[in-house]
């Protein structure tokens, strides 16, 4: 199930459980992680954009904007939340 709200993230049952599975296409789509909720995936998307925009992967990836979040709890969020390893060491992407 696709949830339009925020942009790669989709809603999956995982052994009877809602989760929410986030995407980013980097060399085709790759899986970001799970997360409990859709809020938490979005940042995810955001963190790993920024991550492979700072690796110098250049693509124009749509921010989502959370309204909900004040600057520092988006923030305090955004620095716990986890993404893939494999986004992680990407070390040069030119």
């Amino acid at each position: 199930k696709v949830v339009n709200r925020f942009h790669g993230v989709c809603q999956i049952n995982k052994n009877g459980k809602i989760m929410y599975e986030t995407k980013i296409h980097w060399n085709g789509d790759m899986i970001v992680g799970r997360y409990e909720n859709e809020i938490e995936a979005a940042i995810a998307y955001n963190k790993a954009a920024s991550t492979l925009l700072r690796k110098g992967y250049i693509k124009d990836y749509p921010v989502n904007y959370i309204e909900e979040l004040s600057d520092e709890e988006y923030r305090t969020r955004y620095r716990a939340v986890t993404i893939s390893p494999r986004i992680c060491e990407i070390t040069s992407l030119l």
